[in-house]
């Protein structure tokens, strides 16, 4: 059963604020941790008890007008030339980048992972990006050019190519995936479960 985008985001209001344990129980949020630790994934700082699900951190908050002197004056003088973030680009390339996974980047997609299958999943999301809700015919590159919605792979497994593991998100969004990406792997699992 499709959900229109009213229901998509009001499911989306209903997890803002809630921890993992609201909304998995804590038996299953325990579950999660232990099989975390047995995967030598390690605790991740997502599940601790009580982290916020949407809007956690700074979010909703404001700096008091003394904070932001302080935080201007500190940053005086930082403005980095363009020969100096070519370095630090270079410094912090494939393998000495804190992000390298041992070039997990680099390995090829399932056979099924074609043209129509993308397409596919762009319909069945109507079309929108299903975080930020913006419609492909919205989307634009910094050329100017349009482009179409990424299909992104939930678990990160790109011979994964189950339709409950695609999802439709735009560059701005599916860049933000690259971060905590076990809470990522939960969120996305919850959004494709109310488009279906």
């Amino acid at each position: 059963m499709s959900r229109t985008k009213e229901q998509r985001a009001k499911y989306g209001l209903y997890l803002k604020g809630k921890t993992y344990e609201d909304v998995f129980g804590i038996e299953k949020a325990i579950g999660i941790k232990k099989k975390l630790i047995n995967a030598k994934i390690g605790y991740m700082k997502g599940f601790q008890k009580g982290h916020i699900l949407l809007g956690g951190g700074f979010k909703g908050k404001h700096h008091t007008v003394e904070a932001k002197i302080k935080i201007g004056k500190a940053s005086i003088g930082r403005e980095f030339t363009e020969a100096t973030r070519r370095k630090i680009s270079e410094a912090n390339k494939g393998e000495k980048s804190y992000c390298w996974q041992g070039g997990k980047s680099f390995e090829p997609y399932g056979l099924e992972f074609n043209k129509e299958l993308k397409e596919k999943i762009r319909q069945r999301d109507n079309h929108r990006c299903q975080e930020c809700f913006r419609h492909q015919d919205e989307l634009y590159s910094e050329s100017g050019k349009k482009y179409k919605l990424i299909v992104h792979h939930i678990d990160y497994n790109k011979r994964n190519n189950s339709e409950t593991n695609l999802i439709s998100l735009c560059r701005n969004c599916h860049a933000q995936t690259n971060w905590t990406r076990e809470n990522w792997i939960h969120y996305l699992q919850l959004k494709v479960i109310t488009i279906n």
